[in-house]
């Protein structure tokens, strides 16, 4: 685990290109391209291309399943434009690994932590205070002192902005994975671009 700060991830309130539209952002560790590939629903279409190609080809093929992988060190980090790969994927893919996703939309946005297959925490990120999953608390001392999260201890008048919330939740995924998520890694590296059934 690595010693971030939510403000370690100011570049969001910077440029915040990733929360134009509904998104997926899901880390698997100790995997490859391939090791995540397999858990999921089949391709039926792949190619490379950054950012801004991916979500193009998101855009121009509607409600299909769209994601783009990225291999980090010993991590995968899978982003879909409009986050449909639901709990269940994420759930096998934890098998034998860690994964964490956050998803995001203009109504509601979540952070979910898997472990081997079981979902350990999920919380709603503007309202951290309300936890759920096996082990509800197990991520709190991370939460702590990465701040940034409303962990229902806070004055009204110091209650943390929606940004930050985002910010914070990145932070967490990479205390959890070890996993640097920054601007340039997310627009300009090249995906493996995939359409999947």
């Amino acid at each position: 685990m690595t010693d971030v700060r939510y403000t370690d991830y100011a570049w969001i309130r910077d440029d915040p290109f990733l929360f134009d539209e509904g998104f997926c952002l899901t880390i698997c560790t100790s995997a490859t391209i391939d090791d995540v590939a397999a858990v999921l629903p089949a391709v039926t279409a792949s190619s490379k291309g950054d950012y801004e190609a991916l979500t193009e080809f998101a855009y121009d093929h509607g409600f299909d399943l769209i994601g783009g992988l990225l291999q980090v060190d010993d991590a995968v980090v899978f982003y879909e434009p409009y986050g449909y790969l639901g709990d269940d994927a994420k759930q096998s893919l934890s098998v034998g690994r860690t994964v964490v996703s956050i998803d995001a939309n203009p109504a509601v946005s979540y952070f979910k932590f898997f472990r081997d297959g079981s979902t350990v925490t999920t919380f709603e990120k503007m309202f951290a205070d309300s936890r759920s999953g096996e082990d509800p608390d197990a991520l709190l001392p991370l939460m702590e002192r990465i701040g940034g999260f409303h962990l229902g201890r806070e004055p009204d008048e110091m209650l943390p902005e929606i940004v930050t919330y985002h910010q914070a939740a990145f932070a967490l995924a990479e205390a959890i994975t070890v996993v640097r998520l920054t601007h340039s890694l997310l627009s300009q590296s090249q995906y493996r671009i995939c359409q999947f059934t």
